[in-house]
C-alpha cells in the first residue's frame, strides 16, 4: 500500500510541475490559435479566426494573424474558443470556508485562507472557468466577506485578486444556519 501511495504522489507531481512550466512557458511566449471558431459575448460566432496572445492577454483577434518565430502555435480547426466563465459563487480554493464561533462573522475575510495549489483551481481552468466571487460558507446568518479571484494554478496568492474588485458579505438564512447552529433555546 506504502508502494502505490508514493507512486500515485510522484505521479500527482509530475503531473502538478508539468502544468505549472506550461502556464509559465505559455506567459513568456506568444501563443497564436489558428482557425478557431471563436464564441463572443457581443459579436455573435466568428468562424474560422486566430486569435493572438501577448505576456497572457489578448492581442488580437481576426484571420490569417502573423506571430513571431518561438510562438505557441495552436491548430484550433474545427474547436470552439469561448470567453472565460466567471463562477459568481464559489468555495474553490479555500481552505476553510465556515467560521462557527459566532452566529455573525462578519470580521473574517475568505482572502486570508487562499489555497493557490488547491486542485480545483485545476480543474475550474480545465471547465473554462477564470475569474470566481469567492464566499464564506452558510453556516451563519451573516458570513464573512468574499474575494474575487482570477485563476492562475500554482501562483502565488497575490496574483490571484482581481484588482479593484467589490467586497460583500455572505448572508445566509434558512436551513444551512439552522441546521449548523441549531435552534435557539426556549423561553
Amino acid at each position: 500500500m506504502k508502494k502505490l501511495t508514493t507512486f500515485f504522489l510522484t505521479i500527482l507531481f509530475f503531473i502538478t510541475a508539468s502544468s505549472i512550466s506550461v502556464y509559465a512557458q505559455a506567459q513568456k511566449n506568444e501563443v497564436l490559435i489558428r482557425n478557431a471558431t471563436v464564441l463572443t459575448a457581443v459579436r455573435g460566432t466568428l468562424p474560422n479566426t486566430d486569435i493572438l496572445i501577448q505576456n497572457g492577454k489578448i492581442a488580437k483577434i481576426g484571420s490569417n494573424l502573423k506571430a513571431s518565430a518561438n510562438a505557441i502555435i495552436i491548430d484550433a480547426t474545427g474547436k470552439f474558443v469561448s470567453p472565460g466563465i466567471i463562477d459568481c459563487h464559489s468555495h474553490t480554493m479555500l481552505d476553510a470556508i465556515n467560521e462557527v464561533s459566532y452566529s455573525v462573522t462578519s470580521m473574517t475575510d475568505v482572502h486570508d485562507v487562499l489555497n493557490p495549489t488547491d486542485i480545483s483551481i485545476y480543474r475550474a481552468l480545465a471547465g473554462g472557468v477564470t475569474t470566481a466571487n469567492l464566499l464564506h460558507g452558510s453556516a451563519n446568518p451573516i458570513g464573512g466577506r468574499n474575494t474575487v479571484v482570477r485563476y492562475k494554478y500554482g501562483r502565488p496568492v497575490e496574483e490571484f485578486v482581481f484588482p479593484g474588485a467589490p467586497m460583500g458579505i455572505k448572508f445566509a438564512l434558512g436551513e444551512n444556519p439552522k441546521r449548523i447552529g441549531g435552534n435557539p433555546a426556549p423561553g
